[in-house]
């Protein structure tokens, strides 16, 4: 169930995110362009680089905006993410009394939020698909909430809503530590220092963000290998079809 349907969910509502960004830079891009750009974004995070970030900014630019512009709205939409782990994973704590943490958690993530919907008003114009993307984001990080307790639950450990709701901050944690390939171990490991804060084991943390980890690889790696021959095939067939053409340029040049 978590392969079939949970991350393809999450790699449709990339792609959805995506989208929305293209909306803010002012340009048009394609559906499937841009399930090619969150997939191939996917694998290029497997990179010692900001992977995902340079091929958004990369497929954005080659859609007609600016490099500039293409990176200010890849920021917009961290921040975003940013954001919104903050305001959903902060309350959380509440459960497990840490009362001050989450109301400063809380309100920061509201805070980088409005300040995002300020600065995608004045700098890009879009307060509609700035709203959409946090939207977009909100359900990803449910999304990501519904994975871990999945893997907890494929690996016989129990855990609570509450319990993976404050895990998902590890994802964003993991994601900024771009230095790291995918932010191996980052994620994992700032999920197991979160483990006995909300009642659960650090090694049970730490397994189950590793499985979510395991199994998006297993989704995503066939998917971009599909894109790979795809694109491979498609320029195979460009150049089988320029040589005719070239060699009947070399007999006739002035044809």
């Amino acid at each position: 169930m978590l392969t079939i349907v949970a991350i393809p969910c999450a790699v449709a509502l990339s792609v959805l995110e995506f989208l929305c960004m293209a909306k803010l830079a002012g340009t048009k891009v394609s559906v499937s362009s841009a399930a090619e750009t969150t997939i191939i974004g996917s694998m290029a995070n497997l990179l010692p680089i900001p992977g995902g970030t340079l091929v958004r900014v990369a497929a954005l630019k080659a859609s007609g905006t600016t490099v500039k512009r293409g990176a200010n709205i890849t920021l917009l939409a961290a921040a975003v993410w940013l954001g919104i782990c903050l305001a959903y994973a902060g309350p959380w704590l509440a459960a497990f009394d840490q009362h001050a943490f989450a109301a400063i958690l809380f309100s920061a993530g509201i805070a980088v939020i409005i300040g995002c919907g300020i600065w995608a008003q004045l700098y890009f114009g879009g307060f509609i698909n700035i709203v959409g993307l946090t939207s977009i984001r909100l359900l990803l990080t449910l999304s990501d909430a519904v994975r871990l307790y999945l893997c907890f639950w494929c690996l016989g450990l129990t855990s609570g809503i509450e319990q993976v709701s404050v895990l998902t901050l590890s994802s964003f944690a993991g994601a900024a530590f771009s230095l790291v390939p995918a932010g191996l171990g980052v994620r994992e490991g700032v999920a197991a220092v979160l483990g006995p804060v909300i009642s659960i084991s650090a090694p049970a943390a730490y397994l189950a963000t590793s499985l979510n980890r395991i199994l998006g690889l297993v989704v995503v790696i066939p998917m971009a290998l599909w894109i790979a021959a795809r694109s491979r095939a498609g320029a195979n067939q460009n150049l089988t079809s320029a040589v005719p053409a070239t060699s009947q340029m070399i007999k006739d040049p002035n044809g």
